[in-house]
């Protein structure tokens, strides 16, 4: 039997998404169905294949979370020196799941 954790109310950032096949995703969906406001990070050379195919609704299918609901994707960040720094400098308080798939 899974554990069953609130998150309602706290951002998580998972690091290493690129599609809807990896660990990064999986990680996304476990925490959105625990109530968190899910936020990515992706590597700069396919940011704008992630982005353009989450347009898209290619993800879909993909983003149906355990009570039918879709996965909402708040934040799409390119995972680099800069936006790690401004991340880990924000003055609010975030929980962080930084994860490479």
């Amino acid at each position: 039997m899974a554990a069953q954790i609130d998150l309602t109310g706290k951002v998580a950032f998972v690091a290493g998404v690129a599609d809807s096949t990896g660990y990064g995703w999986a990680i996304c969906k476990a925490l959105a169905n625990a109530g968190a406001t899910i936020t990515v990070g992706t590597w700069p050379p396919v940011l704008g294949i992630f982005e353009k195919s989450l347009s898209a609704g290619k993800f879909d299918e993909d983003m149906v979370l355990d009570d039918g609901s879709k996965m909402k994707i708040a934040k799409v960040y390119f995972w680099g020196d800069s936006t790690r720094q401004a991340l880990l400098n924000k003055s609010t308080c975030y929980e962080y799941c930084a994860v490479k798939a």
